[in-house]
């Protein structure tokens, strides 16, 4: 099925082994970029693309990880670079408190320590 919407560019990504889903990114009057992101043995979906206006940069990442697949893994970290805004965006299955949730899980305590670091 191919995905249309007036005025916007689909970026998506398919899962490459399994049915169903993936990941969309809807762009729209901005300058982008894909970002290639070697795709790893976890299970965790990623797609990135960095966008421009102007002199200055920001890359936005979507993620899925899904739910009862291990640890979130930390290679996405890597991603985020020094000298350049990152935004990550997406459903990592992972709960904590600090984000509303009622209860926390393994993986919101994860992303929790990553992002405060």
């Amino acid at each position: 099925m191919k995905l249309n919407i007036k005025e916007f560019h689909i970026n998506r990504l398919h899962r490459p082994n399994r049915r169903g889903g993936g990941l969309v990114l809807l762009i729209r009057d901005v300058k982008f970029q894909n970002i290639v992101i070697p795709q790893t043995s976890t299970n965790l979906e990623i797609q990135g693309v960095s966008i421009f206006w102007g002199k200055h940069k920001l890359n936005i990442f979507n993620m899925y990880h899904p739910p009862n697949q291990g640890c979130l893994p930390d290679s996405f970290l890597h991603l985020a670079t020094a000298n350049v805004s990152s935004i990550f965006i997406g459903y990592l299955n992972s709960k904590h408190t600090s984000w509303g949730c009622s209860v926390n899980n393994s993986r919101g305590c994860d992303l929790l320590n990553a992002a405060d670091d």
